[in-house]
């Protein structure tokens, strides 16, 4: 098209110019497949996992894309007095259909979980004003993925209402928070408790442009309250002669305050020429944990 022979034209006269280059990655990139790959290694007691993510999108037209999502973890308990078993492995698969435009992205997700137990997972989610100051964000879920515990993340799942809110102006200075209410049920859907979470930072920037060091002061609260009810789906997770009632699943209420320092956040899900590594690193006090 003319629109992609101008942009050659230009970059060959300014190759190093990064206007030039943002220009042609959303010229050339923007109806492209793409197909990505991750590891991750959480080293915590009881429960160690290795977990494996790839991931593959396509654009059906200049709105509308699919995306596609397999994940997998290898799981072991290393306490069997807290988490007397898990099951080898655990494995999703998700499909997304987005429609996105530069104002807002809006997109459903519906997919398929095999754990304790195996079940269907749905989700929808929105951003809005991107492009603006002031963004919001909503994601309401069924059967979605927690890891408030060892033991929800092996065997329960939870139904959620999140919403979020940005402010990212000009200046250096940002600012993000968060609230979220969920029910928590075991895999086989019986009801475990409802909880409630909320999040706040306060950042500002020593530079806007990479390297984008960040300075950020966050804080969170969670509520949660278990039911009455006996989890007899989950019993394998406890040692013999362990009641399996929700109150031996439910996590307890927490407070959260500290500081972080980051770099590169922004771009850690970009595109760009060359490697830009990212760090997210802090001090963060736990109610119940304590300094870490």
């Amino acid at each position: 098209s003319e629109a992609e022979s101008l942009a050659f034209a230009a970059a060959e006269g300014a190759p190093d110019n990064s206007d030039v280059h943002d220009t042609m990655t959303e010229t050339l990139l923007r109806d492209r497949p793409s197909v990505g790959a991750d590891v991750m290694n959480s080293i915590s007691d009881p429960l160690r996992y290795v977990q494996s993510s790839v991931v593959g999108g396509l654009k059906l037209t200049s709105r509308l894309g699919l995306n596609i999502e397999a994940i997998q973890r290898n799981q072991r308990t290393t306490d069997t007095d807290q988490l007397a078993w898990v099951p080898a492995h655990d494995r999703e698969l998700n499909l997304t259909l987005r429609d996105s435009t530069i104002d807002r992205d809006l997109s459903l997700t519906v997919g398929h979980r095999n754990a304790v137990n195996s079940f269907y997972t749905g989700n929808i989610h929105g951003d809005f004003n991107r492009t603006g100051p002031l963004t919001t964000s909503f994601t309401l879920g069924v059967n979605q993925f927690t890891d408030l515990s060892p033991d929800m993340q092996v065997g329960a799942t939870k139904d959620t209402f999140q919403l979020g809110l940005q402010w990212n102006p000009e200046s250096r200075w940002f600012v993000q928070g968060s609230a979220e209410a969920n029910r928590f049920h075991a895999q086989d859907r019986t009801y475990m408790g409802h909880g409630f979470d909320l999040g706040a930072s306060i950042g500002y920037r020593f530079r806007t442009t990479y390297p984008d060091w960040n300075v950020r002061l966050v804080g969170a609260r969670g509520i949660y309250s278990s039911s009455d009810n006996v989890i007899s789906s989950l019993g394998v997770l406890l040692p013999d002669g362990t009641v399996p009632s929700a109150f031996q699943f439910m996590p307890q209420n927490f407070t959260q305050y500290g500081m972080m320092v980051g770099l590169g956040n922004d771009d850690k899900n970009a595109y760009s020429r060359g490697w830009r590594p990212f760090v997210d690193v802090g001090y963060v006090h736990d109610s119940n944990q304590g300094w870490g």
